[in-house]
């Protein structure tokens, strides 16, 4: 039941290998392990489209070197663009149009990881 409240935070082919793992810890700690806050792949996605640019769907989810990268090549594009009167005014939004594709699966696969070292600590520290 768990995981099916937690699935959309987490890539669909760890599903099962999720549910295994969280069976195997019991519903209470599992309720516990899960109790963290997982980024929602719909909210990275809004900050993508809105403010991608920028890199704030990269800071959203934990990214932050990618995040600080799609910054300053941002900021670089814009003096370009500003340089060369508007011909390459497209340059800062190549990197954040393909991000789009691939912002959510980033997610997802965040939220797992993060999942596997609550796990960890778990299953070390009792």
């Amino acid at each position: 039941m768990l995981v099916m409240a937690y699935g959309k935070y987490f890539p669909a082919v760890r599903l099962p290998e999720i549910k295994q793992m969280l069976e195997q810890i019991g519903p209470d700690n599992a309720s516990q392990v899960l109790a963290s806050g997982f980024k929602d792949p719909m909210t990275a996605l809004v900050l993508g489209l809105f403010l991608g640019g920028l890199g704030v769907d990269r800071f959203y989810i934990g990214d932050n070197s990618i995040g600080a990268l799609k910054l300053v090549v941002f900021i670089i594009g814009w003096v370009i663009a500003v340089i060369t009167c508007g011909i390459m005014f497209f340059v800062p939004y190549i990197w954040n149009i393909i991000d789009l594709f691939y912002i959510m699966d980033a997610t997802k696969e965040k939220n797992y990881m993060q999942l596997m070292t609550n796990i960890q600590y778990y299953n070390y520290s009792s």
